[in-house]
C-alpha cells in the first residue's frame, strides 16, 4: 500500500542553541480588508458601522522546525500550566446549578471491545462516550487553549455576549469554562451522549440532541455557534453552517476549529507505508466509506462564504506530534498532541475499521502495536494540520462579499 505524503525541505535537522526559543517566522499574509476586531465598548449585535475595526487579529500560526537538541525536560510540564485558573472548575463542587437535560433512551448506552458508546443516533459518530474518552477531550481541549494563547475562541466576540452554543460539546469542558469567563452568557452545549459533568455553572446546561437533525432552540437566536473538533461525526458540513446562519442573530458569529487528516510531514523522515501514515490514510478511508470527509477542513471557508457569511477568517496551524520540534510553545504542543494521539488510538479505530474495513478487533489491535511505536519515534516528524475558521452573519442591512474577500493565514497550508 503506497500513501503519499507531502515532502519539502523545511523541516530538515538542523543545531539550534535555545531548546526553548520560539520559532522565527515571517509574519503570515493578510488581507486587511477582512480582517477585523470588535470594539469591546459597543454590542455584538450593534447597528454602528464603527464597532467593526480594520486590523490585524492575532496570528495563531508557527512553521516547525526540528530541535536537534536531546535536553528537553525543562519545557515538558502539564497543559494545566499554562491555562488560566478556571480551567480546574469542572465538576467544581462550588457550583449551584444541575443542569442537564437527560432521557433514559440516550443513556441505554452499548458496550463493545471493551469500551462505551452512545446509543442515541446510533453510527452517527465512531468514538467512544466513556471515561477514558472524555479524559482525552479534556486534554485535547487543552491543548486547543495553548495553541490560542489561553483563550477559548478566536473570534472578536464582545465581552458582554449574551446566548452561545456549544455544538458537539463532548465532556462539556469548553462550554462550562466559557460559561464562567463570561458570567453574562447563556451556553447550550448538545452532544449525542449526556457524559457531562450535573454540577455546572448556572449559565451552563446541556442537552442531548443531533446536530445533523434539525436544530431546535425555541427561536431566540444566538449571538455565538462554537463547534471544535467534530470531523469524525459530521457527515454534511454545508447543513452545519446553513443551520448556524439560521440559529444566528444578526451579527453574531460561527467559529469551528477542527483536524484535517491524513497527518501531514515536511520533510523525508517520514516514508508512505510508516504505520502513523497508514493509519491516517485508513481512517480518511473508513470516515470516507461511512459519508465523512476528513479533509472538509479545508472547504470551511468556501462554504461559509457560500452560506453568505462575512468577516470569514481561516488559520490553518501546525500541530506536532511528538517533542520533535523546535520552540516552547511548539514542543509543548507536540508533547500533549503525542499524548491526546496515543489516547485516542484505539477509540478512533476500533469501530471504524471493524465496521467499515472489515477488520478484526485482534487485527486493529496488533496494528496499532506498530503504529504506537512509530508515534514515539522523535525522528519522525509527523504533524497534523489543524484549521480555525470564524465567520460573521451580517447585520441585516449588510450584504456578503464576494468569495475572494475571504481572509487566509495560510502560509503554513499543506
Amino acid at each position: 500500500m503506497t500513501h503519499p505524503i507531502q515532502h519539502d525541505q523545511r523541516a530538515r535537522g538542523a543545531s539550534h542553541d535555545d531548546d526553548a526559543a520560539a520559532v522565527p517566522s515571517e509574519p503570515l499574509p493578510r488581507t486587511p480588508s477582512c480582517d477585523l476586531a470588535l470594539d469591546p465598548g459597543q454590542h455584538l449585535n450593534s447597528t454602528h458601522n464603527d464597532t467593526i475595526q480594520q486590523h490585524l487579529l492575532a496570528s495563531h500560526g508557527y512553521d516547525l522546525e526540528v530541535d536537534s537538541s536531546s535536553d528537553r525536560s525543562h519545557i515538558l510540564r502539564s497543559p494545566d500550566n499554562d491555562t488560566t485558573d478556571s480551567d480546574s472548575a469542572i465538576g467544581s463542587s462550588s457550583a449551584n446549578s444541575v443542569t442537564t437535560s437527560l432521557n433514559s433512551q440516550v443513556q441505554d448506552y452499548r458496550f463493545e471491545f471493551g469500551r462505551r458508546y452512545h446509543a442515541f443516533r446510533e453510527d452517527q459518530y465512531w468514538l467512544p462516550n466513556d471515561e477514558d474518552e472524555a479524559d482525552r477531550l479534556d486534554l485535547q481541549h487543552h491543548v486547543w487553549r495553548m495553541t490560542l494563547d489561553g483563550a477559548l475562541y478566536a473570534a472578536p466576540l464582545a465581552p458582554d455576549i449574551h446566548r452561545v452554543l456549544d455544538i458537539g460539546t463532548g465532556s462539556g469542558i469548553w462550554a462550562i469554562e466559557f460559561a464562567e469567563e463570561h458570567p453574562s452568557s447563556h451556553v447550550i452545549g448538545t452532544d449525542l451522549s449526556p457524559i457531562q459533568p450535573e454540577w455546572t455553572p448556572p449559565n451552563c446546561q446541556f442537552w442531548v440532541d443531533d446536530a445533523e437533525r434539525d436544530w431546535d432552540f425555541g427561536g431566540t437566536p444566538f449571538d455565538f455557534v462554537h463547534a471544535r473538533m467534530l470531523i469524525l461525526g459530521m457527515h454534511d458540513w454545508r447543513r452545519f453552517f446553513e443551520q448556524a446562519w439560521q440559529h444566528l442573530a444578526p451579527g453574531g458569529w460561527v467559529e469551528v476549529q477542527d483536524v484535517c487528516l491524513p497527518v501531514r510531514c515536511d520533510d523525508d523522515s517520514v516514508g508512505p507505508d510508516d504505520p502513523l501514515a497508514t493509519w491516517s490514510h485508513l481512517v480518511r478511508e473508513a470516515a470516507g466509506k461511512g459519508g465523512i470527509d476528513t479533509e472538509a477542513g479545508t472547504k470551511f471557508g468556501g462554504m461559509l462564504s457560500e452560506q453568505g457569511f462575512i468577516n470569514i477568517k481561516e488559520e490553518c496551524i501546525k500541530w506536532a506530534i511528538g517533542s520533535w520540534p523546535r520552540g516552547k510553545k511548539q514542543k509543548q504542543i507536540g508533547v500533549w498532541t503525542l499524548e491526546n494521539l496515543s489516547q485516542g488510538l484505539q477509540g478512533i479505530s476500533l469501530a471504524l475499521f471493524t465496521r467499515q474495513l472489515g477488520w478484526s478487533r485482534e487485527e486493529v489491535e496488533l496494528f496499532l502495536v506498530d503504529v504506537r511505536k512509530d508515534i514515539n519515534d522523535r525522528s519522525k516528524h509527523y504533524y497534523w494540520v489543524m484549521y480555525n475558521v470564524f465567520a460573521q452573519k451580517p447585520l441585516e442591512d449588510q450584504q456578503a462579499p464576494s468569495p475572494d474577500r475571504i481572509s487566509r493565514s495560510n502560509s503554513n497550508s499543506p
